[in-house]
């Protein structure tokens, strides 16, 4: 992930390694990518994919199969665009599936953070 959910990522990373991370609620970035704040369709794939490897990457296996359902779910609920983003992008997930599984065995490894807390899903 070079874009997108990669500061995520990093977050998650840093918090399994055992480091201290927060959130500053009022914190301000300003991309400043303009265009009235319309993302285009290929950000918008690129959001949803990176969104999947984070939660994949890093979400308590235990937890998959409700995050799962949540996905599907939300799915039957999202506009016909939104729908069809999230259809597109599952197939670039699955491409970069064993991927994913790679880093889950990798920070289970060397990962300091007890079991039971995850700053993904509770």
């Amino acid at each position: 992930m070079l874009n997108y959910y990669d500061d995520v990522d990093y977050g998650v990373r840093l918090w399994r390694a055992g480091y201290r991370v927060v959130v500053a609620p009022d914190a301000w970035i300003d991309h400043g990518f303009g265009r009235g704040g319309v993302d285009s369709a290929r950000k918008q794939l690129l959001c949803e994919r990176h969104r999947m490897r984070v939660v994949l990457k890093h979400a308590p296996a235990s937890s998959l199969t409700a995050w799962a359902s949540h996905e599907v779910l939300e799915l039957n609920r999202a506009t016909a665009q939104r729908r069809a983003t999230k259809v597109k992008r599952s197939p670039g997930t699955l491409v970069h599936l064993p991927s994913v599984v790679a880093s889950r065995r990798r920070l289970r490894d060397v990962s300091r953070v007890p079991s039971g807390s995850s700053p993904l899903l509770g």
